[in-house]
């Protein structure tokens, strides 16, 4: 075994938690391998160290209240104050936010119709570069056709299985 699985396994063989098979793989490992002696020795310290803690007693007050905890985060918060803060931690909430507060902006923007005219000279300039692209691909097309149709002819004319001196 290797000692990164000896490392999962020494807590259970210090508690002799391990199966026999287990258990005697662990203790092959510790009399060949030092770091991980080393390792044991500082869990047996610790636990000892550990032991000499007194164990405190929890009030039923104390109790009480750790046990109401998860009931007072359960119950719903009335009104949208409530609502909200579920909102924020939904994943879609952000695309949707983004797009609200760019509408907003752009409302309260002064110089709304000089956004709208950048805005739509930008929007008919990407119409005329996709034009363009869309017109030189078909002209490469054009010309990847006509260099197929040069190469079926050549390839007609080219016969394979004849020899050179018979046609």
């Amino acid at each position: 075994m290797k000692c990164r699985q000896i490392k999962n396994l020494l807590p259970s063989y210090q508690e002799g938690a391990l199966a026999l098979r287990a258990k005697k793989a662990v203790e092959a490992h510790l009399a060949a391998c030092p770091d991980c002696r080393r390792l044991l020795r500082f869990l047996k310290e610790t636990d000892a160290a550990l032991a000499d803690f007194p164990e405190v007693e929890v009030s039923r007050g104390l109790m009480r209240k750790l046990y109401a905890v998860p009931r007072l985060k359960a119950e719903p918060r009335p009104g949208l104050l409530g609502f909200f803060p579920k909102l924020i931690r939904q994943p879609a909430f952000l695309p949707l936010a983004a797009v609200l507060l760019a509408m907003v902006i752009f409302v309260t923007n002064p110089h709304r119709d000089a956004v709208l005219k950048t805005l739509n000279r930008q929007v008919h300039l990407g119409f005329n570069t996709v034009e363009k692209v869309y017109a030189q691909a078909g002209s490469l097309l054009d010309k990847l056709n006509s260099y197929k149709e040069d190469a079926l002819v050549s390839l007609k004319r080219i016969n394979p299985l004849e020899k050179n001196g018979d046609k």
